[in-house]
């Protein structure tokens, strides 16, 4: 199973890869960029690329940006969503299990790592550990949002289709 892909995040001034002479033809330096911007920009440009069906410039930024993930380590709970989602798009589900689990053990509740742990479970064909975790999402769906995490802010555009997500893999609503 493929993961679902959503919008990529907001792009506009956070992402010049997405949409705009960038996405065709600009060049950024990234080299100015600290190793977690330049990880940022990567995973713009790739999920604005797959968000088009773009899968050439996908292929080619996919394995920089998952690259650059890791050379920007130590990982905050949102750099560890975003490693995790570019690994699961790679199909390197047991590497995105894994990336969305060292997230769950700092934040347990965390929607964004429980969705990504729940897609990877999919792609490895464990459908129980898949229910386990997207059943925890809608279980602490409320409490989570209310909580006024910014990274749930950073990632809007994405909540209501993780949950919509969640729901269909569990079987509810």
């Amino acid at each position: 199973a493929q993961p679902i892909l959503f919008p990529a995040e907001d792009a506009g001034a956070n992402a010049p890869f997405a949409g705009g002479a960038a996405a065709g033809g600009g060049v950024t330096d990234i080299s100015s960029m600290s190793p977690r911007e330049a990880a940022d920009r990567l995973y713009n440009r790739v999920m604005s690329a797959a968000e088009v069906n773009d899968s050439a410039q996908v292929t080619m930024f996919l394995p920089m940006a998952i690259q650059s993930y890791e050379m920007a380590q130590p990982l905050d709970l949102d750099g560890l969503f975003h490693l995790s989602r570019l690994q699961r798009m790679g199909t390197f589900d047991a590497d995105a299990l894994a990336t969305a689990e060292e997230a769950l053990s700092r934040d347990p509740d965390y929607l964004l790592a429980l969705y990504a742990a729940g897609d990877a479970a999919l792609g490895l064909g464990d459908e129980a550990k898949a229910q386990e975790y997207l059943g925890r999402l809608l279980e602490v769906w409320d409490a989570e949002m209310a909580s006024g995490n910014p990274d749930y802010e950073l990632h809007a555009r994405q909540m209501d289709g993780l949950r919509d997500f969640a729901r269909s893999a569990v079987g509810g609503e």
